[in-house]
Protein backbone atom coordinates (compact mmCIF):
# COMPACT_ATOMS: atom_id res chain seq x y z
CA UNK A 1 0.00 0.00 0.00
CA UNK A 2 2.82 2.39 0.91
CA UNK A 3 4.62 1.76 -2.40
CA UNK A 4 1.40 2.47 -4.34
CA UNK A 5 0.95 5.82 -2.58
CA UNK A 6 4.58 6.69 -3.25
CA UNK A 7 4.23 5.94 -6.96
CA UNK A 8 1.02 7.97 -7.18
CA UNK A 9 2.70 10.85 -5.36
CA UNK A 10 5.67 10.78 -7.72
CA UNK A 11 3.43 10.69 -10.80
CA UNK A 12 1.39 13.66 -9.54
CA UNK A 13 4.57 15.61 -8.74
CA UNK A 14 6.00 14.81 -12.18
CA UNK A 15 2.80 15.99 -13.85
CA UNK A 16 2.90 19.27 -11.91
CA UNK A 17 6.60 19.88 -12.59
CA UNK A 18 6.32 18.95 -16.26
CA UNK A 19 3.57 21.54 -16.53
CA UNK A 20 6.05 24.12 -15.21
CA UNK A 21 8.53 23.61 -18.03
CA UNK A 22 7.29 26.75 -19.76
CA UNK A 23 6.91 25.04 -23.12
CA UNK A 24 3.93 24.52 -25.36
CA UNK A 25 2.63 21.11 -26.30
CA UNK A 26 4.61 19.88 -29.31
CA UNK A 27 1.52 19.31 -31.47
CA UNK A 28 0.38 22.91 -30.79
CA UNK A 29 3.81 24.47 -31.38
CA UNK A 30 4.94 22.56 -34.47
CA UNK A 31 3.38 25.05 -36.88
CA UNK A 32 5.29 27.91 -35.20
CA UNK A 33 8.71 26.29 -35.57
CA UNK A 34 10.62 28.36 -38.14
CA UNK A 35 11.84 26.71 -41.32
CA UNK A 36 15.44 25.52 -41.37
CA UNK A 37 17.80 28.06 -42.91
CA UNK A 38 19.44 26.84 -46.12
CA UNK A 39 22.90 26.94 -44.51
CA UNK A 40 21.83 25.12 -41.30
CA UNK A 41 20.73 21.69 -40.13
CA UNK A 42 18.30 20.90 -37.30
CA UNK A 43 18.38 18.29 -34.57
CA UNK A 44 15.15 17.45 -32.73
CA UNK A 45 15.71 15.75 -29.37
CA UNK A 46 13.01 14.23 -27.19
CA UNK A 47 12.52 11.96 -24.20
CA UNK A 48 9.29 10.09 -23.46
CA UNK A 49 10.27 7.28 -21.11
CA UNK A 50 9.93 6.32 -17.45
CA UNK A 51 8.14 9.11 -15.52
CA UNK A 52 9.71 7.79 -12.32
CA UNK A 53 13.02 9.23 -13.60
CA UNK A 54 11.62 12.65 -14.46
CA UNK A 55 14.07 14.32 -12.09
CA UNK A 56 17.05 12.83 -13.94
CA UNK A 57 17.74 15.12 -16.88
CA UNK A 58 20.13 13.98 -19.55
CA UNK A 59 22.54 16.49 -21.06
CA UNK A 60 22.64 16.93 -24.84
CA UNK A 61 26.31 17.53 -25.71
CA UNK A 62 27.10 18.35 -29.32
CA UNK A 63 30.72 18.43 -30.49
CA UNK A 64 31.91 18.70 -26.87
CA UNK A 65 29.61 21.64 -26.00
CA UNK A 66 26.68 21.24 -23.56
CA UNK A 67 23.58 22.43 -25.43
CA UNK A 68 20.48 21.46 -23.45
CA UNK A 69 18.95 19.36 -20.71
CA UNK A 70 16.58 16.65 -21.91
CA UNK A 71 13.83 15.93 -19.39
CA UNK A 72 11.11 13.31 -19.39
CA UNK A 73 8.14 14.54 -21.44
CA UNK A 74 10.03 17.27 -23.28
CA UNK A 75 11.19 17.87 -26.82
CA UNK A 76 13.45 20.56 -28.21
CA UNK A 77 15.34 21.45 -31.35
CA UNK A 78 18.74 22.89 -32.06
CA UNK A 79 20.03 24.37 -35.32
CA UNK A 80 23.64 23.68 -36.21
CA UNK A 81 25.98 23.64 -39.19
CA UNK A 82 25.52 20.86 -41.73
CA UNK A 83 27.97 17.97 -41.67
CA UNK A 84 29.17 15.32 -39.26
CA UNK A 85 28.76 15.90 -35.53
CA UNK A 86 29.47 14.03 -32.28
CA UNK A 87 26.90 13.59 -29.53
CA UNK A 88 28.53 12.59 -26.25
CA UNK A 89 26.50 10.83 -23.55
CA UNK A 90 26.92 8.68 -20.43
CA UNK A 91 29.75 8.39 -17.96
CA UNK A 92 32.23 7.08 -19.10
CA UNK A 93 31.48 8.88 -22.34
CA UNK A 94 30.03 7.18 -25.37
CA UNK A 95 29.81 8.94 -28.73
CA UNK A 96 27.14 8.85 -31.41
CA UNK A 97 28.26 10.26 -34.77
CA UNK A 98 25.58 11.82 -36.96
CA UNK A 99 25.68 13.46 -40.37
CA UNK A 100 23.06 16.03 -41.30
CA UNK A 101 22.76 17.60 -44.76
CA UNK A 102 22.07 21.33 -45.15
CA UNK A 103 18.41 22.27 -44.80
CA UNK A 104 17.48 18.91 -43.24
CA UNK A 105 16.46 17.70 -39.79
CA UNK A 106 17.12 14.53 -37.82
CA UNK A 107 15.26 13.21 -34.79
CA UNK A 108 16.94 11.72 -31.72
CA UNK A 109 15.22 9.93 -28.88
CA UNK A 110 16.92 9.86 -25.47
CA UNK A 111 15.82 6.89 -23.37
CA UNK A 112 16.83 5.20 -20.14
CA UNK A 113 18.23 1.73 -20.83
CA UNK A 114 18.14 0.02 -17.46
CA UNK A 115 15.56 1.81 -15.35
CA UNK A 116 17.90 3.28 -12.77
CA UNK A 117 19.41 6.68 -12.19
CA UNK A 118 22.98 5.73 -13.13
CA UNK A 119 24.93 8.08 -15.37
CA UNK A 120 25.59 5.26 -17.81
CA UNK A 121 21.97 4.30 -18.43
CA UNK A 122 21.15 6.59 -21.36
CA UNK A 123 20.53 5.37 -24.88
CA UNK A 124 20.12 7.56 -27.96
CA UNK A 125 18.63 6.48 -31.24
CA UNK A 126 17.80 8.14 -34.56
CA UNK A 127 14.10 7.96 -35.38
CA UNK A 128 12.23 8.54 -38.64
CA UNK A 129 10.37 11.87 -38.72
CA UNK A 130 6.85 10.37 -38.75
CA UNK A 131 7.58 8.08 -35.79
CA UNK A 132 9.32 10.85 -33.84
CA UNK A 133 6.48 13.31 -34.35
CA UNK A 134 3.99 10.66 -33.16
CA UNK A 135 6.12 10.04 -30.07
CA UNK A 136 6.54 13.77 -29.37
CA UNK A 137 2.77 14.35 -29.19
CA UNK A 138 1.93 15.45 -25.65
CA UNK A 139 5.55 16.39 -24.92
CA UNK A 140 6.40 19.98 -24.08
CA UNK A 141 8.48 21.79 -26.69
CA UNK A 142 11.04 23.68 -24.59
CA UNK A 143 13.97 25.96 -25.31
CA UNK A 144 17.37 24.36 -25.70
CA UNK A 145 18.94 25.37 -22.39
CA UNK A 146 21.35 23.92 -19.84
CA UNK A 147 20.11 24.27 -16.28
CA UNK A 148 22.64 24.40 -13.45
CA UNK A 149 22.45 21.79 -10.67
CA UNK A 150 24.61 21.36 -7.62
CA UNK A 151 26.56 18.15 -7.83
CA UNK A 152 25.83 17.60 -11.52
CA UNK A 153 28.27 14.98 -12.89
CA UNK A 154 28.96 17.01 -16.06
CA UNK A 155 30.10 20.00 -13.99
CA UNK A 156 32.77 18.22 -11.93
Amino acid sequence: MRIGKLKIGIIVLVAVLTGCTGGEMFQDAIEDIPPIAANKSRIFIYRNTNPLLAFSPRLFILDGKPIADVYYGTSLYYDTTPGTHRITFNNPPQVLRITIPAGRAIYLEYYITDGDNADNSTGIRMVAQEEAERQMVNSFLVDAKVRKFAGRPEEK
